[in-house]
């Protein structure tokens, strides 16, 4: 809602079986992980998208959590502006 909200198109994907769209996407601008995704399953949905898409990706961390080696960027967003901003910042580069 707040990516749309700051004019992006934005597809959702959410809980395993929904997993396997990934395999169908071939081109996007970014690709966010949330926080609360366990990191077992942020794993597998970084080896399925870079299967197909070179897209950056961004991994959103709650406290202590630790940046996944195959993310590109990670943030710690600790308000909406902040990870409205980092997105933004990140499609500008």
């Amino acid at each position: 809602m707040l990516l749309r909200e700051a004019g992006c198109q934005v597809t959702s994907i959410v809980g395993a079986q929904a997993v396997e769209r990934l395999r169908q996407i071939q081109q996007t601008d970014l690709l966010v992980l949330a926080h609360s995704v366990p990191r077992s399953e942020k794993q597998k949905v970084l080896e399925i998208f870079r299967h197909t898409c070179k897209a950056p990706i961004l991994s959103l961390l709650a406290p202590h959590q630790e940046k996944l080696p195959q993310a590109d960027f990670a943030v710690e967003a600790t308000s909406p502006a902040d990870f409205v901003r980092v997105v933004q910042e990140i499609l500008a580069e």
